[in-house]
């Protein structure tokens, strides 16, 4: 992802990361986020494919700071994921509820058979 918007460092995208999913009250923009951030074309794929380009002697240390900001993000996405349906879900109860004095509901008794139909009508 060639975004000259796309931060640099380790801190600057996990600050970059952290700020915009706090700002997400649904779940569509939710995956959007998650798409933009942790998808196969996002920050922090193309932040890991970047690891080829670090000398040898400090891809693991790199690599582990790299996998762990992963880890934290998906660990943070899948909270507010939660948190979000939480709120869909008592809204949800909410609107939902049963109101106990309206009148039940009929219930079918089913129908007569037809040759008893024909000689009850004649």
């Amino acid at each position: 992802m060639t975004n000259p918007l796309a931060p640099d460092s380790i801190e600057e995208l996990k600050q970059s990361a952290i700020t915009s999913l706090s700002n997400l009250n649904d779940l569509h923009s939710l995956e959007e986020w998650r798409g933009e951030y942790l998808g196969r074309k996002g920050y922090i794929t193309n932040f890991l494919k970047d690891l080829a380009n670090v000398p040898i002697e400090f891809r693991r240390e790199k690599g582990s700071e790299r996998n762990s900001l992963k880890q934290f993000l998906e660990e943070q996405f899948s909270a507010k994921k939660s948190d979000i349906e939480k709120v869909i879900l008592s809204n949800n109860a909410i609107l939902d509820q049963l109101d106990v004095t309206l009148p039940g509901r009929l219930i079918s008794t089913g129908n007569l058979k037809p040759h008893s139909a024909c000689s009850l009508n004649a």
